[in-house]
Order: C-alpha cells, then structure tokens, then sequence
C-alpha cells in the first residue's frame, strides 16, 4: 500500500494585505494627516494674532496710564478741540494737548510750551481706530466756588493690531474715566 501524503498548499495571500485594503487605509491616512496640518495652521495663526494682541493691549494700557497720570495732576482743562482731543496745563505749568491722529492712527502728545514738539504715545504696532473723550463733571462755571468739582474725563479707544495679517476680527475697545485730584476747572 501505498501512502499518500496530503500536502497542504498556502494561500499566497493570506499573510499580506489587498491591494484596496492597502489604498483604503492609504487615503485614510493622508485625510488625516491635512486636517490634523490645517487645525495646527490655523492655531498657530490665532496664537500669532492673539500674541500681538496682547503686545498691543500693553501698550495701549501704558499710554491710557499716562494720560491718567497727568489728567490726575493737570489743571486749566479745555475740551473745545473736539471729542478726540482734550488741552490742560500738566503739574510742570506746560500747555499739553492729547489727541487722536488720524494720519498715522495713533495717539499724540504735544507740549505746546515748548513749541508745539508732538510725539506717539502709543507704539507703531497699535491701530487706534478712534479715540473719545467724554467730559463728566465739568463745571462751566469757573467763578463760583461752591460748584466747583473735580473734572472727570472717560477716555475710550477702539485698537487693534497694525502688523498682524488677517487681525480684523481681533478688536479691543477699552474704556477708563480719570478724575482729577484737584479743584480744576474745565471748559467745554
């Protein structure tokens, strides 16, 4: 008798994957892959413009501390420049003049005493798109004594970034009423 062996035979493709399999999972991974790479595109942008933001609000926050400073100190108010601008004589006796420059969007300080030297208070990097100034408080008067207060001026700005591309959504409005520590006059 003869014996006859049974000779298993491989499949030759049970080890391996098909080719669609191989296409499928090809073209799951490169979606992936371009929505993972336009998330990280698109955050790294917004940090970018927050960044300048911030950068902008810091400075914006410095040239609004400065102005209270000297509103806080300043006498012989004169708002009749307009509502973007405002005149007083700081703690030194100078005529000072703050206002709002459309030409470079920025804000302006002005020694009038000493010629009419101006420079930005605020940096290269800030785009103020308006500046208000709201008098609270103001005597008309300067005459009677007993209605005499302390002037209280509400700056308002509206800033965003100068620098930053696609920054027209990132605005900042920021709003700080000043009062004056002394019994000051104001003409409006």
């Amino acid at each position: 008798m003869k014996l006859i062996k049974k000779v298993k035979i491989k499949n030759c493709n049970s080890g391996g994957f098909t080719m669609v399999e191989l296409l499928i999972a090809f073209s799951l991974f490169i979606v992936s892959l371009s929505i993972l790479t336009t998330i990280f595109l698109i955050s790294n942008r917004t940090q970018r413009n927050i960044s300048e933001l911030v950068l902008v609000n810091d400075n914006t926050y410095l040239a609004l501390e400065q102005m209270a400073r000297d509103i806080r100190d300043g006498r012989d108010f004169d708002l009749t420049c307009g509502s973007d601008c405002f005149q007083f004589k700081n703690r030194n006796g100078q005529d000072i003049l703050y206002q709002y420059s459309s030409v470079d969007s920025s804000i302006k300080i002005t020694n009038i005493s000493s010629g009419f030297s101006s420079e930005s208070l605020t940096a290269s990097n800030v785009n103020v798109v308006s500046f208000l100034v709201t008098p609270n408080n103001c005597i008309v008067d300067p005459g009677n004594e007993a209605a005499t207060a302390p002037v209280r001026l509400t700056l308002s700005l509206e800033i965003r970034p100068k620098n930053a591309p696609n920054s027209e959504g990132f605005v900042n409005y920021i709003q700080t009423t000043v009062a004056n520590r002394n019994l000051a006059t104001c003409v409006i």
